[in-house]
């Protein structure tokens, strides 16, 4: 299925992945947060992107930083969720929807009004399909 952009197939990639949505459900969001969600939940973000390119011009090859935050109630959930998204897309290869390359750095974890927060920077080297 052609994708385009990096977050759908991040989205696409997490929501198919059993073992999580058993988990959060369906609520793996843009953006933001629904009115007062129901924990756990998953938000990602895309809050970088850069075209390569060559002194041939500009490439198909794009750098997406996307930002994922788990929301949960405990520090357990919390890390599960994080560990289930952190081995389901480091080092993630699928050129089919245009992902050559996606790789996650460990975040931090914090309280916040909505409980445990765990924050996810993923890198996704991506040319639309």
């Amino acid at each position: 299925m052609p994708t385009a952009s990096a977050e759908q197939a991040i989205y696409d990639r997490l929501i198919g992945h059993t073992a999580l949505t058993a988990l959060i459900g369906d609520r793996l969001w843009p953006d933001e947060s629904k009115q007062d969600p129901t924990l756990p939940f998953v938000l990602y973000q895309r809050t970088n992107a850069v075209r390569v390119g060559t002194l041939a011009g500009a490439g198909g090859l794009r750098l997406a930083e996307i930002a994922i935050d788990v929301f949960s109630e405990t520090a357990l959930e919390q890390q599960t969720i994080g560990k289930l998204i952190e081995d389901r897309l480091d080092s993630w290869r699928d050129a089919t929807v245009g992902v050559q390359g996606c790789f996650v750095e460990p975040g931090d974890s914090q309280e916040t009004e909505w409980g445990r927060t765990l924050s996810l920077v993923v890198k996704v080297w991506f040319s639309p399909v």
